[in-house]
């Protein structure tokens, strides 16, 4: 079953500019073109964490199966692991008492 995972991708660029708005307008213009040098080694696979970044909020995440946004699934997600979480301590409690009655 898919998961919904961020990326964090690492990318330095070095520019040569008059100002801090000028590198910043160079390095936009160039980014898409350093991003095609990317390897798996210069990105952070994290699961999300409650903080969403920007608009991903309520878009969608690539290679997702339905309509939900970023916010729905990762509350989604949140509700399932709350759930398995509660159905693994009912668990240990009736194999206690099945220890118990032994």
């Amino acid at each position: 079953m898919k998961k919904l995972y961020e990326i964090e991708p690492h990318i330095i660029l070095y520019v040569m500019a008059e100002n801090e708005d000028e590198a910043a307008e160079i390095g936009l213009r160039y980014i898409g073109e350093e991003c095609g040098n990317l390897r798996k080694s210069d990105l952070n696979v994290l699961r999300p964490d409650g903080c969403i970044w920007g608009a991903w909020e309520s878009a969608h995440p690539y290679n997702s199966d339905d309509n939900r946004t970023v916010r729905e699934i990762f509350n989604d997600e949140k509700e399932a692991e709350a759930k398995e979480k509660e159905r693994i301590e009912w668990e240990k409690k009736q194999l206690k008492l099945f220890e118990d009655d032994s």
